[in-house]
């Protein structure tokens, strides 16, 4: 009976999850005129119809004196890096500017989401147009033309006949094309491997992946920042460190400013401003704790959070790309039967003769 029940409230805090979003904004619209109680329970007469239990849940909960934060962090009704914002954010009476940081973030993640597909489904696009292309091409277009040629008794170009012969050799020679292409792959392989810079300057072209290379690179700034602190080190000595881990250029360029600017005697929140350490949602936990004087407290919770999004931002990504993955994969295995099976009946012919 228990289980039954449990599986009923998971129900509904499922259906909150995608109602959280508008409560939140529901949230921030009142904030400045009602009080929160007093803005769940106008919520809950108006527009909670499929999660009447989750908010009768939660107006128990603030009425036991407890805060609106922790009891989405129980539920789990946001992911833990935006839990973690409203928490900070509401134990220093800044409710709605945590509001403000976790709706934008859920608009940048929808445009995030529809990026995220549109960068895989135009290459895989296109993957396979050529392959497909390239296939009907060597196998099909070319011994068509050839044959043509000799059958209007017309002299066949030498460079159709070189094709056709190299077509020829690949259909009966699976291990020898095999070999081949194994070798251009590890030639096209090395020539990224020497040119990584200049892929790199042009990748950061690309808005989504140049959005994956500065979130580490922030990721590295806060993950040093946060251990020297700790350690009572110094803090520009240990930021002059994390350059090598860095992977743009303009994050290296941001740090050397950063580092100026708290030479110049700036605040570490003034220093970063205009950077790509810098975020709506970064700049509040470091004014609040800046405040306070416990950046190491803000350093740890940013470098969690950015952790947590990349978690967030993997999950996404594993369940967009294994449907990709399997459709490669499944492509590339019957490439190969295809090429193979070629040979395999040229065998059989010569056997059976």
């Amino acid at each position: 009976m228990q289980n039954f029940f449990s599986i009923f409230n998971n129900h509904h805090q499922t259906i909150a999850k995608k109602e959280i979003y508008f409560l939140l904004a529901y949230i921030k619209a009142n904030i400045a005129k009602y009080s929160l109680k007093e803005i769940i329970q106008k919520y809950l007469t108006l527009h909670a119809h499929t999660s009447k239990i989750f908010i009768i849940e939660l107006l128990d909960h603030l009425e036991q004196g407890n805060s609106f934060a922790s009891f989405l962090n129980r539920t789990q009704s946001l992911p833990a890096h935006l839990s973690a914002i409203l928490l900070t954010t509401e134990e220093y009476g800044e409710l709605p500017s945590g509001l403000g940081i976790v709706l934008a973030y859920n608009e940048t993640m929808k445009t995030f989401k529809n990026n995220l597909l549109l960068t895989l489904l135009y290459p895989f696009i296109i993957i396979i147009f050529c392959i497909a292309l390239s296939l009907f091409f060597l196998f099909g277009f070319i011994p068509m033309i050839v044959s043509n040629f000799v059958d209007m008794d017309i002299p066949v170009p030498e460079v159709l006949s070189y094709l056709n012969k190299a077509v020829h050799y690949c259909t009966g020679h699976f291990l020898g094309f095999f070999l081949f292409f194994l070798i251009c792959i590890g030639l096209i392989t090395s020539l990224l491997i020497h040119f990584r810079t200049l892929l790199l300057q042009l990748f950061t072209k690309v808005p989504l992946i140049r959005q994956g290379i500065y979130l580490w690179d922030r990721y590295q700034f806060y993950l040093n920042m946060k251990i020297a602190l700790g350690n009572n080190k110094e803090l520009t000595q240990v930021l002059k460190n994390t350059r090598t881990s860095f992977i743009s250029a303009q994050a290296r360029e941001d740090l050397s400013r950063i580092i100026v600017k708290i030479y110049d005697g700036d605040l570490f929140s003034q220093a970063i401003q205009a950077t790509i350490f810098s975020s709506p949602e970064i700049q509040s936990l470091i004014l609040l704790h800046e405040d306070s004087e416990s950046l190491l407290a803000g350093a740890i919770e940013i470098e969690q959070m950015i952790k947590n999004r990349f978690l967030y931002v993997y999950d996404i990504s594993r369940r967009l790309l294994e449907p990709a993955i399997i459709l490669i994969i499944g492509m590339f295995v019957f490439i190969i039967a295809l090429l193979f099976m070629q040979p395999v009946n040229y065998l059989m012919e010569k056997i059976s003769t």
